[in-house]
């Protein structure tokens, strides 16, 4: 079995009074971002995980929404049990920076300790293709890739026009085709990302076992049961259900309450690693 990494866990600079403070005082001082996320990794290390993660849940109500941040969730809700939180924020690291080489390898490892084993339904070679792409390169790393193509694109084509001899224009001429395919191809992929992030819309089962129903009432049948931890689409909404679909292609109604999102809504401050000036990476 591989081990569960935790490295990015060391700690960041903590300042001791504030957590004295914290606990003598009896109720929550009134701390930046930065501030709580190293309350949170001394509490870790003093292995006071429920702690750490109401320190963590503190700095991510206060707008820190990044790839570090939800992994240091993701370990602290793996060391209290919480499978489903745990898997949650590993998805949402990974959401925001596919290339989170550590949160891919404890959603893994997490993954496991499963209940249930849902098989997938196997996907086309070009559906696997797209998600391999997906899984290497996030939304940012994909709009520089594009920028830097444009750029070569632009010099390309204006040394094309300068050069007037035959022996420069050819390979200009043929370098410049070849960067405006890429282009091409690199602007496909881009949209592909946009509406994939606009459109999809994926959730992980957080209570101990959800009761899956036909319909959204919790008068109609039971089509079958879900365990925690569980990755799953969500289709359609109807007041304080969610259409749920498995990877197998079951699907059926689920109170929303069991079902957390991977995807934060559009316009969340997702992936702002500073906000009112103060610095949330929590990178150590």
């Amino acid at each position: 079995m591989s081990r569960f990494v935790e490295h990015r866990m060391l700690l960041i600079g903590v300042y001791l009074g504030l957590t004295v403070t914290m606990i003598a005082g009896g109720s929550e001082p009134d701390l930046s971002i930065r501030e709580w996320v190293e309350q949170g990794n001394w509490l870790y290390q003093e292995k006071r995980y429920d702690e750490a993660m109401s320190a963590y849940c503190q700095a991510e109500r206060q707008g820190a929404h990044n790839a570090d941040l939800y992994y240091n969730i993701g370990n602290a809700a793996f060391r209290l049990k919480r499978t489903g939180r745990a898997i949650l924020y590993y998805e949402r690291a990974l959401w925001l920076d596919p290339g989170h080489d550590d949160a891919r390898h404890n959603l893994s490892y997490v993954q496991q300790f499963l209940t249930d084993r849902i098989p997938e339904t196997e996907a086309s070679a070009p559906a696997r293709a797209w998600g391999w792409l997906i899984s290497q390169l996030g939304l940012t790393a994909t709009g520089w890739i594009g920028l830097v193509l444009w750029a070569v694109l632009c010099l390309l084509f204006v040394l094309f026009f300068r050069w007037r001899h035959e022996a420069r224009r050819r390979p200009a001429g043929v370098t410049l085709t070849v960067v405006l395919l890429l282009f091409i191809v690199w602007a496909a992929i881009f949209a592909g990302m946009i509406w994939r992030l606009e459109t999809i819309r994926e959730g992980i089962i957080l209570t101990e076992k959800v009761d899956v129903r036909s319909g959204p009432a919790a008068d109609d049948p039971i089509l079958f049961t879900v365990h925690e931890g569980h990755k799953v689409s969500i289709r359609s909404v109807a007041g304080d259900w969610y259409q749920i679909v498995l990877p197998n292609g079951w699907n059926g109604w689920s109170p929303a309450a069991a079902v957390g999102e991977i995807q934060l809504p559009a316009g969340h401050p997702a992936a702002a690693i500073h906000q009112a000036g103060e610095s949330a990476n929590v990178d150590g």
